[in-house]
């Protein structure tokens, strides 16, 4: 008994370890003041009231997101800028926080308009396979969804996506801990 405890401790770490985990939770909040400026370049925080909400999921064994939902409040879709190379205005982007990155993930179009009063666009999608460079990128801690926009073509909000491993651990610690009160509580009764 006095080892079981101990067990059940590390199979919990192993398998709810971000290393080990092949099903992630990913979220962003995009801001204007997140946008790293080059020199001399327009600064989206010093007028943009734009926001935007991204979340998904990440199976790593399949390098899919799935349930990918971006809601943007103040960018109408029609102001989207089209940065060319088949890669549209909306992005996953690989660089760490107040860093400009390459493009790994280019979102497909098909943005609905929502009907906000400074415009607005939500996307959805059920399932999108990724390049291991994507995945790379967002399990690093590196990855960060870019808005670009006819007004700030370099991007006008950025968000950079934090990822959590989806706790299936937790079953089986709880399934792991009932059995080792079970075990006791049978102990205690054959004594």
């Amino acid at each position: 008994m006095k080892l079981v405890l101990p067990a059940l401790v590390a199979v919990f770490a192993l398998t709810t370890g971000t290393a080990d985990a092949l099903l992630l939770k990913g979220a962003a909040s995009l801001t204007p003041d997140q946008e790293v400026v080059a020199p001399g370049g327009p600064d989206p925080a010093l007028t943009s009231t734009a926001f935007g909400l991204a979340s998904f999921d990440l199976d790593t064994a399949t390098n899919t997101l799935s349930k990918l939902s971006l809601i943007v409040k103040g960018i109408d879709p029609s102001d989207l800028f089209d940065v060319g190379g088949g890669n549209g205005p909306v992005h996953i982007h690989d660089a760490p926080v107040g860093a400009n990155g390459g493009i790994v993930l280019a979102i497909p179009t098909g943005f609905d308009a929502l009907p906000f009063a400074n415009g607005g666009f939500a996307f959805r999608a059920d399932s999108i396979v990724i390049t291991d460079a994507a995945e790379a990128a967002i399990v690093a801690g590196n990855g960060y969804f870019n808005i670009h926009t006819d007004a700030f073509e370099a991007g006008e909000i950025r968000g950079q996506i934090h990822v959590t491993p989806i706790p299936a651990g937790f079953v089986l610690l709880g399934t792991a801990i009932a059995g080792v009160g079970w075990l006791g509580r049978r102990k205690r009764q054959a004594a």
